[in-house]
């Protein structure tokens, strides 16, 4: 994996493309040291239930850009679950190369009520940080 990753870095770098974005799903934390040494700066989505804290992460990994780390299951649990969850990840937000986003698709359980409440909150808070 890293040669190959090695080679898509070196090419990105010199095109003067400053980001190379990575899915992953589960555990990003084993993969995380050697993407990063294989050039590899932003890593996305960061699964809550798979172990993807982006508090945590970003702290330990300041360089690493990450998209994701709000848990999509908060939504369907309503208007304070949703609070809850960006108090939870904004830190990150202040604090790392974070990006907050969903950590993967909207479940089916989630009401388009509680999914506009969502994106409005996100909206509110974002630039503010």
């Amino acid at each position: 994996m890293g040669p190959n990753y090695r080679r898509v870095s070196d090419f990105a770098r010199a095109h003067n493309i400053p980001v190379f974005a990575v899915d992953t799903d589960g555990d990003p934390e084993l993969i995380i040291p050697p993407m990063m040494a294989s050039g590899v700066n932003f890593l996305y989505p960061f699964e809550v239930q798979a172990g993807g804290d982006v508090n945590r992460l970003g702290a330990k990994y300041p360089a690493l850009a990450m998209l994701g780390g709000i848990d999509k299951r908060a939504l369907a649990q309503g208007p304070k679950a949703i609070e809850a969850e960006l108090d939870r990840v904004w830190p990150a937000v202040a604090k790392c190369r974070y990006f907050p986003a969903l950590d993967h698709l909207v479940p089916d359980d989630v009401s388009w009520d509680n999914y506009c409440y969502y994106a409005n909150a996100l909206k509110g808070r974002v630039g503010k940080a």
